[in-house]
């Protein structure tokens, strides 16, 4: 699995991601996960698109 953007409006989930990615930095190097709300959707779509043309 590629990089994984997560939408929405949860507390929790933003706290889950950074964890998230600090336990599975060393399987996935390159990879991201990352937490937009979802007032933010513009970003979580340019995020994905960017990492993908980079991919």
């Amino acid at each position: 699995m590629g990089n994984l953007t997560i939408v929405a409006h949860s507390k929790i989930l933003k706290e889950l991601v950074p964890i998230d990615n600090f336990f599975f930095e060393r399987m996935q190097k390159g990879y991201e996960d990352q937490y937009f709300d979802f007032s933010q959707i513009h970003k979580a779509i340019e995020f994905i698109s960017r990492k993908e043309k980079n991919g």
